[in-house]
């Protein structure tokens, strides 16, 4: 024996789940939707003797009487419920052109069928021919009305007075959403659309508390979203933001040649399309936008090894950023260990980890170094007091893009390119990309040492 839950609208059964609630039928609901009274056992909330306090705990329920249970549901609207999907992109549109695009194809499988098998199906063909969402609607009120449905055992087959109210009913007893393709959120709205707005969607859970698989205070539907948008995470590709357009295009460049396993599971915001701006700065606020709007996918913001993207990983530092969201520092550089630099004393060589590693300095000697040999040098601008060290940034950065930008295409066309170039930079970057998430440091401060 198990513990159900039923989703219900107007009092008509949509789904019924055991030991579980179907997470997909929780988005549409919050906690404030949830409904917890004493009621008579099996009879529902309208029969509740008292209700159970506002701060009411799991000693309330020890002594009830043998008669009595907690009653326990999320209630919304019809027009709440609605307006939700549609927030979701679950409009009334989708769910009825993806109704009858369902049809027509099944009429496609049957015409398939009759001319392989010769087992004339004409009734049915040419139902899915003809049929569309208004007749959907229609049908499902009928069975609402009677009442009919499926898993009840008191109707008998000339209940079901029309082919679309058959094929409707047929379709719900075999387990599907009543003939909607999609998830209960299809059926959700179109079973709204026809009860009106002011019917109420009900998930009913008392028996899955009575049975354990819930605790009678738990917060069911927040813990079944925010359960699906973890599992989201894991579907959907990881956001990289990036501190210019450059920077994103020419890592994206050269993980399709030396990581092509990790393309379109790392995605690099286009900023030349959103026009957004670049920096350090302008990163941190994205970042910040990101966390607050509360994104599903996972991100990364990459930063310089620079002066200022340490000082800007120090903002982020206080920031209470979700675990979804790492900001990481460019690895460090063995190149970048001993690199000529030149500054208001002359110049010298010095590690510019940390005070000038922008996304140029990982291209590679090949790209740095000059048509005599000698690599691009690091020029010292600023002094950064919160860090307390030198802004440096590399001479010639629109140059050495072409030039890596020419590298990239010549390896795409001559595979021996990528042994005998310098892609050390570059892989140590995507590197860090794909760890990002394997670092034992907090969120805002992953990757901080190399």
């Amino acid at each position: 024996m198990g513990s159900y839950a039923s989703l219900s609208i107007a009092g008509y059964e949509l789904l019924e789940t055991k030991s579980y609630v179907d997470p997909i039928a929780m988005t549409v609901f919050t906690e404030s939707d949830r409904v917890a009274v004493l009621a008579r056992k099996g009879q529902g909330a309208g029969e509740a003797p008292d209700p159970l306090p506002p701060d009411w705990t799991d000693r309330d329920l020890i002594e009830l009487p043998d008669d009595v249970e907690i009653y326990v549901a999320y209630q919304a609207s019809a027009d709440v419920v609605r307006d939700r999907l549609e927030v979701m992109g679950v409009t009334l549109a989708v769910v009825r052109d993806a109704f009858e695009r369902r049809l027509q194809e099944q009429a496609d499988e049957i015409a398939e069928a009759m001319e392989r098998d010769d087992m004339p199906r004409p009734m049915l063909a040419q139902l899915f021919r003809e049929a569309t969402f208004l007749d959907w609607s229609k049908a499902f009120h009928e069975l609402m009305t009677l009442p009919i449905h499926p898993t009840w055992p008191f109707f008998v087959h000339e209940d079901l007075r029309t082919e679309m109210m058959r094929y409707v009913a047929g379709q719900a007893a075999d387990g599907s959403l009543f003939g909607l393709p999609g998830d209960a959120r299809y059926l959700l709205r179109a079973a709204a659309e026809v009860c009106g707005p002011e019917a109420t969607v009900e998930y009913e859970i008392t028996h899955l508390i009575g049975g354990g698989w819930y605790a009678p205070n738990e917060p069911v539907a927040a813990n079944a979203v925010a359960a699906l948008r973890r599992a989201s995470r894991l579907d959907s590709p990881t956001i990289v933001l990036t501190e210019g357009s450059t920077d994103g295009a020419m890592i994206e460049g050269a993980m399709a040649l030396l990581r092509p396993h990790l393309v379109g599971y790392l995605t690099f915001m286009d900023f030349e399309r959103s026009n957004a701006a670049g920096g350090s700065t302008a990163l941190v606020a994205a970042v910040k936008a990101f966390a607050g709007a509360g994104i599903a996918n996972r991100v990364i913001g990459l930063l310089d090894n620079d002066t200022a993207g340490r000082a800007a990983l120090r903002t982020l530092a206080r920031t209470d950023l979700p675990d979804s969201i790492r900001v990481v520092l460019l690895p460090d550089l063995p190149l970048a260990r001993q690199y000529p630099t030149v500054g208001p004393s002359g110049t010298s060589i010095q590690d510019v980890n940390a005070k000038a590693g922008s996304i140029e300095l990982y291209f590679g000697a090949d790209v740095l170094r000059d048509e005599h040999g000698e690599l691009t040098p690091v020029e010292w601008h600023g002094f950064d007091a919160a860090v307390r060290a030198w802004q440096g940034e590399l001479r010639d950065k629109r140059l050495l893009q072409a030039r890596f930008a020419e590298k990239l295409s010549r390896a795409q066309t001559d595979s021996s390119l990528l042994s005998s170039l310098d892609w050390t930079g570059m892989e140590l970057v995507i590197d860090r990309l794909a760890r990002a998430f394997v670092e034992a440091a907090g969120p805002a401060m992953a990757g901080v040492s190399s």
